[in-house]
């Protein structure tokens, strides 16, 4: 919830991040006087990174010059995707805002109906 209103909070460490070992951590938790209310001693331990190195059993390929083929497709008969807003889409969703609107418009009448028969 954190430190009280007046309440100070010192700490003390020596962490290395840069070598391996084990390291104290110690919070001290001070009123507005500078009296120590209460004291904690976290350990850190910092590893080492793991060193990564190229494998030799696995050869390098030099990337291959891009060559065009003699048996490549016309541009003509690649797929043509629709693009955003299609003009069937959008006509599938006005017919179905239209049906619900209908829907909804007679269901009210219906409703208004019973109503007075009741």
């Amino acid at each position: 919830a954190g430190i009280p209103s007046g309440y100070g909070l010192e700490e003390s460490d020596n962490v290395n991040t840069a070598a391996a070992g084990v390291y104290n951590v110690t919070y001290t938790l001070v009123d507005a006087d500078g009296n120590v209310v209460a004291t904690t001693t976290q350990k850190v331990t910092v590893t080492a990174a793991p060193v990564t190195t190229p494998s030799s059993a696995a050869p390098v390929e030099k990337p291959k010059a891009a060559t065009k083929s003699a048996t490549a497709a016309p541009a003509a008969a690649a797929k043509v995707l629709p693009s955003t807003g299609d003009a069937a889409a959008s006509e599938a969703l006005a017919v179905a805002g239209g049906m619900l609107l209908a829907g909804a418009a007679t269901l009210s009448v219906l409703r208004r109906r019973n109503k007075k028969n009741a």
